[in-house]
């Protein structure tokens, strides 16, 4: 009720964000609102989001209710196959991620992007108070010094300058969405690229001509750094054939048939063989249920073989009671 009459009266002010390290995938920081800090972004968020999802392009995967990395890889896979005509002619891709993306957001461009769609004069207080509070003034830090160490510098909070969304809060997702959403509309409507996807800051457009995507992506990056100030990954960016495959969502598309990516399956067998699997069997079930997941949606018989036997033994060392069902029939 506290926070209700906060919100209300105007008298509202962010709490201490909690901050950590993670180092899967890569070493990152990740920080946590507060538990009533995270109702407010809640509250915003259920005030605003239908009125921008209305506007975004079909082709925007992450974050939003009903889609995700799978909707993206089978979109992108689907958009190969047409592009192709079912793999009968030649189509080439262009893959591209944006640089430092969530620490180099410009948060006065973001803000003027929302209030074009956001009139109400309350609603705009609680969006600016959430995108422009710092994080990083006093916040609780839940992870040693030698783990902040190991982020790199240019994708750390501390130095961001000013700029940049925290990675963990649900305002951050939604922010970044609206923030490329531009980048989105330029690319469908004023390029007019048929094919093109997007999960965050990773973007793939395909298309007959290679040449054509040459001048799409310089168009794009023209128009990231003029109207977003934001740059394109130099070394980050791959042209091909569409039959080398593209990595994309979690998988690698291919002719016919769809993989998980080296780095999901190597993570799969280090689980299957970790000592998690003794000291805590139920949190290692649902680790290997999750990766099983995964797998159903790919060509990967061998890969779910190979790890059925290697749990083989642990089901037969009597931890097969904890296991469940899913999981012998996915294993199998």
């Amino acid at each position: 009720m506290r926070l209700t009459r906060e919100l209300n009266d105007g008298s509202y002010q962010i709490g201490r964000s909690i901050a950590f390290v993670v180092s899967y995938p890569k070493w990152r920081e990740v920080w946590a609102a507060q538990f009533r800090d995270r109702v407010a972004h809640h509250v915003m968020y259920n005030r605003i989001a239908e009125r921008f999802y209305r506007r975004f392009i079909h082709d925007s995967y992450a974050c939003i209710p009903g889609r995700g990395s799978l909707m993206g890889a089978d979109r992108i896979h689907r958009f190969m196959r047409q592009s192709t005509e079912n793999w009968q002619k030649p189509a080439h891709f262009l893959q591209a991620d944006l640089s430092n993306f969530f620490v180099s957001i410009n948060k006065e461009v973001l803000y003027a992007r929302l209030c074009e769609q956001v009139p109400e004069s309350v609603t705009r207080e609680l969006i600016r108070q959430i995108l422009f509070h710092d994080t990083t003034q006093n916040p609780i830090i839940n992870s040693p010094a030698w783990k902040f160490r190991h982020v790199p510098r240019h994708k750390s909070l501390f130095n961001s300058g000013g700029k940049g969304l925290p990675i963990g809060n649900l305002s951050s997702q939604f922010f970044a969405n609206v923030h490329l959403d531009a980048l989105d509309q330029f690319v469908k409507r004023e390029l007019g690229v048929r094919w093109y996807g997007r999960y965050v800051d990773d973007v793939v457009m395909i298309d007959h001509d290679p040449k054509k995507l040459n001048r799409a992506f310089e168009a794009m990056q023209t128009f990231a750094s003029e109207q977003l100030d934001l740059q394109f990954h130099p070394s980050k960016t791959q042209r091909n054939s569409v039959y080398r495959g593209i990595n994309f969502c979690g998988y690698v598309m291919k002719p016919h048939r769809r993989y998980v990516r080296r780095r999901s399956t190597n993570a799969m067998k280090e689980v299957a063989h970790s000592e998690e699997r003794y000291t805590n069997p139920e949190a290692w079930a649902a680790r290997m249920n999750s990766y099983l997941g995964i797998c159903q949606h790919a060509n990967t018989y061998r890969l779910r073989k190979q790890l059925a036997i290697d749990t083989g033994a642990t089901f037969g060392a009597g931890l097969d009671k904890v296991i469940t069902r899913k999981t012998k029939r996915n294993a199998a």
